[in-house]
């Protein structure tokens, strides 16, 4: 009943026993492969058999110069970090090409003696805190691996790559030690309530968390995502939550998760959260997946509401995080360990705010007209960006949705049936990267046949054109312009008759210096009552200068630029964008007392917040700030 391997044995799909009470002796001459295209595997271990002796278990890391949160399924027993990782390298002079990854980090003077291949302010490997919420790089290389704990590692290649602008390729870590077998516990996880715990699959064969046994951890838990923020980052956070009808939802999903795997990969780390106290988890060889489409994660009849957050970068779009809401009666509007909590990306993040507490994804009672979602924005840079919104099967026969943007004052309709992208801009300004600048609210659903395609306000000499268009225009009766100096408060302006027409305008002959907001009310026969988006524009005072209208400027790129009180002469007009660089000049000879002239933007130009800088022969320079949707 054993068998001895005396000759190398490489495993390349699944290590499995037949029969009862067999012995696999190692031999120290096993290793279990992966490649880019499949990881092998040791099935499940029962009727009392076993594997004697180390193996080594190997991790394919694609080449894409990113983060990965990684754990080598074995007992850390044998080798050390150094010997594993750094391939057993004296110095970082070795280089195994396709084999191992450069590790930095360490103090200025005992850099080397702590086996780091150079020594950075930023450690290349780290281990989580749970106590402090933080990050620590590791001491030394010359140790061996945590027996439960998940190591972040930065990965740049293999280590031929030696330096960070060195193009990135593929490698593969490993390890030997003996296998873990048999049912594993980590007791003490964490060291109190509310923390975020870094630990990993203990087999080298995928698992699903479905059956898994927990005690003091929420029904949650945490993948690093290498590929979430595509390009132009090092990855993100997935969080899985497990449903009591055994389903598993993903927020934001995509990236790595676009199929059906939801399992936890050999070789993988990932993060629970506890709940009241140190937590601890149990894993079982019954756990042990057959392959990456075991755990489907498709919704069924589950309400949700699932917000992606993407950003515009060089006409790429990207996704940079998520969050998603579920709804069952089944469910309680409290925060509780069946809500996941947000752990934090080191780039863009959107959360969800609720009772005090971030949330990646938040279970409440059915919808009701009492409800909002307070979306939790932060490390946002300045660009542009959008919100998918995705429903599904949300009952939508009484309650309609609204996006509320408090920065620009501006209220969306939100679809409960189909998705809906809204785009925004993050400027200069605090205001557009406030934390609750956005949230979503229900209300009872009013039927408002007429739908405004756009409204714009431009400024003609000294009085501000409001225009409006709409759409099915079906018994209305009345239109009213409301005019507000805050964004907030509106008052009616004027009132105008509905004519069937498509185009409605009105002239504000009297606005106030500073910024005017105007928004227009549809009223209906019924008295049903709609609203369109705010537009506003900027009066400056009796100063020199110039203003730009409309700003933002949309997608026609025409703008109308109106000159206040500067002399007669020849004019240069030039757009920069925030980096500096030139993106557009017209010349114009200011002759005349209608002080105006159009400018056509080209239409390469892309949204964003740029600087237009208005220069004459007199040495005379007004920068201002706008932007193009």
């Amino acid at each position: 009943n054993s068998t001895l391997i005396d000759a190398e044995l490489k495993v390349l799909g699944t290590l499995y026993f037949g029969g009862t009470a067999k012995t696999l002796t190692t031999n120290d001459k096993l290793t279990i492969v992966s490649t880019a295209t499949a990881t092998a595997r040791v099935a499940e271990i029962n009727n009392s058999n076993t594997i004697n002796g180390r193996a080594s278990v190997e991790r394919f890391i694609q080449n894409k110069k990113a983060w990965r949160l990684l754990f080598m399924p074995t007992k850390h027993d044998y080798q050390t970090i150094k010997e594993a990782w750094q391939e057993g390298a004296n110095d970082s002079s070795y280089k195994p090409s396709g084999y191992g990854i450069q590790i930095t980090g360490g103090s200025s003077t005992a850099w080397s003696d702590s086996g780091f291949d150079k020594q950075t302010s930023t450690p290349s490997v780290k281990t989580y805190n749970p106590a402090s919420n933080n990050w620590e790089g590791i001491p030394s290389t010359h140790v061996r691996f945590d027996a439960a704990k998940a190591y972040m590692a930065f990965v740049r290649g293999d280590r031929t790559v030696t330096s960070f602008g060195q193009s990135s390729n593929s490698t593969l870590l490993r390890e030997k030690g003996s296998l873990n077998i048999g049912d594993i516990t980590w007791n003490n996880l964490g060291t109190a309530g509310n923390q975020f715990v870094a630990i990993g699959n203990p087999y080298p064969s995928a698992i699903s968390l479905k059956n898994v046994t927990t005690v003091g951890l929420d029904s949650s838990y945490y993948l690093w995502d290498p590929l979430a923020t595509n390009s132009i980052g090092y990855g993100g956070f997935q969080t899985f939550t497990l449903l009591s009808n055994g389903q598993i939802q993903i927020a934001p999903g995509g990236a790595s998760y676009n199929g059906t795997n939801t399992n936890i990969e050999s070789g993988q780390g990932f993060f629970v959260h506890t709940n009241n106290g140190p937590g601890s988890i149990t894993f079982h060889e019954t756990d042990k997946a057959t392959g990456s489409n075991l755990v489907a994660r498709i919704p069924g009849q589950i309400s949700s509401i699932r917000t992606n957050l993407f950003k515009n970068s060089n006409n790429q779009i990207v996704l940079m995080d998520g969050v998603l809401n579920i709804y069952d009666e089944a469910f309680s509007n409290d925060v509780n360990t069946a809500d996941a909590k947000k752990l934090m990306n080191p780039t863009e993040n959107l959360g969800i705010k609720q009772g005090g507490q971030l949330l990646a994804i938040e279970r409440r009672h059915a919808i009701d007209v009492n409800d909002s979602v307070f979306y939790n924005i932060s490390q946002m840079k300045m660009g542009n960006y959008k919100f998918d919104i995705t429903p599904e099967y949300i009952d939508a026969t009484s309650i309609s949705a609204y996006l509320i943007d408090r920065f620009i004052h501006v209220s969306y309709p939100v679809s409960l049936t189909n998705p809906a992208s809204i785009s925004f801009d993050i400027t200069s300004d605090t205001g557009s990267y406030a934390s609750n600048r956005f949230v979503l609210v229900f209300n009872y659903l009013r039927t408002t046949p007429v739908h405004f395609v756009n409204v714009k306000a431009s400024l003609i000499i000294k009085d501000i054109l409001v225009e409006w268009n709409v759409e099915n225009e079906v018994n209305i009766k009345e239109y009213k312009v409301e005019k507000s100096s805050d964004g907030i408060h509106f008052v009616e302006a004027a009132s105008l008759l509905a004519s069937n027409a498509a185009n409605y305008s009105w002239i504000d002959h009297q606005p106030a210096k500073g910024i005017n907001y105007y928004r227009i009310q549809s009223v209906g026969l019924a008295g049903d009552i709609g609203y369109s988006k705010i537009a506003k524009l900027s009066i400056q005072a009796d100063v020199p200068g110039f203003t730009i209208s409309p700003n933002p400027i949309e997608e026609d790129k025409l703008a109308n630029l109106y000159l206040n009180q500067l002399p007669f002469g020849a004019y240069q007009l030039t757009l920069f964008d925030l980096a500096g660089r030139k993106i557009f000049t017209k010349n114009w000879m200011h002759q005349t007392d209608e002080n105006k002239t159009t400018i056509k933007l080209p239409k390469s130009v892309m949204t964003g917040v740029y600087n237009l800088v208005l220069t004459n022969d007199a040495q005379l320079k007004i920068v201002e700030k706008i932007v193009i949707r």
